[in-house]
């Protein structure tokens, strides 16, 4: 059942993208990663005020 509901948040996600583009302001934090197992790559933006988070995609 487990994996049914996971299978099911994966294809919804697939299907409806969220948190999808870039960042443009210029204090913006870019933080790339490669999967080391896989290769996939992954860009992360975030934008920090006060330490708290802001945005990110």
């Amino acid at each position: 059942m487990l994996e049914r509901l996971y299978r099911q948040t994966i294809m919804d996600h697939y299907k409806q993208p969220r948190n999808y583009g870039k960042l443009t302001d210029d204090d913006a934090i870019v933080l790339p990663y490669k999967n080391p197992t896989c290769g996939d790559v992954m860009i992360l933006y975030m934008l920090l005020q006060d330490d708290c988070i802001q945005d990110q995609i």
